[in-house]
């Protein structure tokens, strides 16, 4: 059996914060090297009572090292449980490191960041929709240096949401930092969380003129995150994902991509049949996939669980949108607007009775409707494909612009 070390996050501070895969890892631990300085000690009751535990508080690295490695060359099940998550400032890589020299290797359970615990707190999200879709973890230099280009000042200027770990005991000169070489204004909103999640957390919030005086009054100088962005604020923006106009993949009702018809998707390359795949599994409508035999086993077995569409292998794909041609309500090529265009020629009516052909080109995000773009559909349908694939549809009919009535 291999050597293997667990490094557990143990989450921003309440005992029950603790991922079921870390608590797990507690109870089948044989020894637990903890940090006690910011580890809930009542995390270690999951432990039984054979387990032996270790405080690394007052341990240098050489120590720590040695404990694990004694215990895991010993057959025993070690745990290194860590605060939060072990991923940020965690100092976990040079441990990492120094057991795989010693032929250990190691795993990792993700906790939950005391940022998270301090969003709790204030009851908000750190992302706000036209205000805020960025969050900057960082810190200020200390005893430990910070890269010359991650500076706080710049951080500012992009608009994020700003966490700032570590700083607590330097924030006068952090707000000040932040406004004048920033560019943030004194009222930007701020806040300090004390002890996230722990029975004595407290929150403090003002704004970037007033958090420093306002944690100072608090007795707040460590152990303290603090955060600064327009995002802390109430407001009355809100995100596309419930609105009633925005349109996705489980919910594709809105007025301008409105198609309820049949499609048929045809692709001819490998990329193509990868892209028209996506397209089926996404748009929510009765779709056939027709595809090149060769590219049927590779594409279709990476494409699994609900869906409407159906895929048949064929080996003349613009033959078999010749057959279908009244049979669905929309034909759509993934490949070049000339295949389509050559293939289709012949099979021209009318505008009121031909269905509906669209194309895209296999890399490029662009949906062009060919024929039936009022009438059949195939502008509604370009969009909604369009936005399916991050793209635009090129929509050049008249009456989609203007309110007139097609000529026939």
């Amino acid at each position: 059996m291999k050597s293997v070390v667990t490094f557990v996050g143990a989450g921003p501070g309440a005992s029950d914060l603790i991922t079921v895969r870390g608590l797990k890892a507690l109870e089948g631990a044989d020894a637990v090297l903890y940090a006690g300085s910011l580890v809930d000690p009542a995390l270690l009751q999951y432990c039984s009572s054979e387990c032996i535990c270790l405080d690394s508080a007052g341990m240098s690295l050489e120590e720590q090292i040695a404990f694990m490695c004694s215990h895991t060359k010993n057959g025993r099940r070690v745990v290194r449980l860590h605060t939060g998550d072990p991923s940020l400032y965690g100092a976990t890589n040079e441990q990492i490191r120094l057991l795989k020299e010693q032929g250990i290797a190691s795993c990792i359970v993700p906790g939950v960041s005391s940022v998270f615990g301090a969003a709790a707190a204030l009851g908000c999200e750190l992302t706000n929709p036209g205000i805020c879709q960025s969050v900057v973890l960082t810190r200020m230099p200390g005893r430990t240096p910070m890269p010359e280009q991650e500076d706080s000042a710049a951080f500012a200027r992009t608009g994020a949401t700003l966490v700032f770990f570590l700083s607590a005991s330097r924030m006068e000169e952090l707000a000040q930092d932040l406004m004048a070489r920033g560019g943030l204004a004194p009222d930007t909103p701020a806040a300090v969380v004390y002890r996230a999640t722990w029975p004595d957390e407290r929150v403090v919030r003002g704004s970037l003129a007033t958090i420093s005086n306002m944690a100072k009054e608090a007795g707040i100088t460590r152990q303290a995150l603090v955060l600064v962005g327009r995002a802390l604020e109430e407001g009355d923006s809100v995100s596309h994902l419930y609105a009633s106009e925005f349109s996705h993949g489980y919910r594709n009702h809105l007025a301008s991509e409105d198609f309820e018809g049949r499609c048929a998707l045809y692709a001819f390359g490998s990329k193509g049949c990868e892209r028209a795949m996506d397209i089926a599994s996404a748009l929510a409508l009765p779709v056939t996939v027709y595809m090149p035999s060769r590219h049927y086993d590779a594409v279709r077995h990476e494409h699994k669980g609900k869906c409407f569409y159906e895929v048949i292998p064929v080996e003349g794909v613009s033959r078999s949108l010749q057959e279908n041609w009244n049979n669905v309500d929309a034909h759509i090529v993934i490949g070049a607007a000339g295949i389509a265009v050559r293939s289709i020629a012949p099979l021209i009516q009318n505008k009121t009775c031909d269905p509906a052909v669209i194309v895209c080109p296999e890399r490029e995000s662009v949906v062009i409707p060919l024929l039936a773009g009022p009438l059949g559909g195939a502008n509604r349908l370009a969009r909604r494909i369009a936005r399916i694939l991050g793209g635009i549809a090129l929509t050049p009919t008249a009456t989609d612009s203007a309110p007139i009535p097609a000529f026939y």
